[in-house]
């Protein structure tokens, strides 16, 4: 239900900014521009009070000082003067240059760390897959041949003569060899 609701939001605002973009939107006469027209002498000192300020410019003297003016500020022949005198900023794109190429080198050099030991780790892996098949061999022939063996022993007890087979130890030997083959699932 959240998420309904928060996709229902969604596409209002998208409605929105689709509608705010595509259609032109009527502009009103600002009520000021409306009053002005109507003002009186009186009521043009009030509204003087509110205008924007001026637009101010920081300048530096050749002193140093720093000045406010409403003009521009002039290139002073100081300015210029530190301005050629500067080094030129190569030697920083080189130092920035060699930053990047060393960061490119050392991120190389830690994506191959990771691909050995990514290799590393999946050959080890494989290792362990092969000797775990082995051993799962191993014990199943093992099984196998526990299974046969014991198969074996029940059919030569049931080939003995009845009056044998109902022998005390017979009929013992018979229920353990039964159980032994249900846990190994023979």
């Amino acid at each position: 239900m959240r998420d309904i609701n928060l996709l229902a939001l969604m596409v209002c605002i998208g409605g929105g900014l689709y509608v705010y973009k595509n259609y032109p939107r009527e502009k009103p006469k600002p009520a000021i521009a409306q009053q002005a027209a109507t003002q009186s002498p009186q009521q043009d000192a009030q509204s003087e009070s509110f205008a924007p300020p001026p637009v101010l410019y920081k300048c530096e003297t050749a002193s140093g000082e720093t000045v406010y003016k409403d003009k521009p500020c002039p290139q002073t022949a100081r300015v210029a003067i530190i301005r050629s005198v500067q080094p030129q900023p190569q030697p920083l794109v080189d130092v920035h240059q060699r930053e990047i190429n060393a960061a490119t080198a050392a991120n190389k050099r830690a994506e191959e760390a990771l691909a050995r030991q990514w290799d590393a780790r999946m050959a080890q892996r494989d290792r362990d897959i092969a000797s775990e098949r082995i051993s799962v061999q191993q014990q199943t022939a093992a099984n196998n041949s526990e299974c046969s063996r014991l198969r074996e022993q029940r059919s030569n007890i049931q080939r003995m003569a009845i009056p044998a087979q109902q022998d005390q130890y017979w009929q013992n030997e018979m229920s353990r060899i039964r159980a032994r083959m249900n846990q190994l699932y023979c």
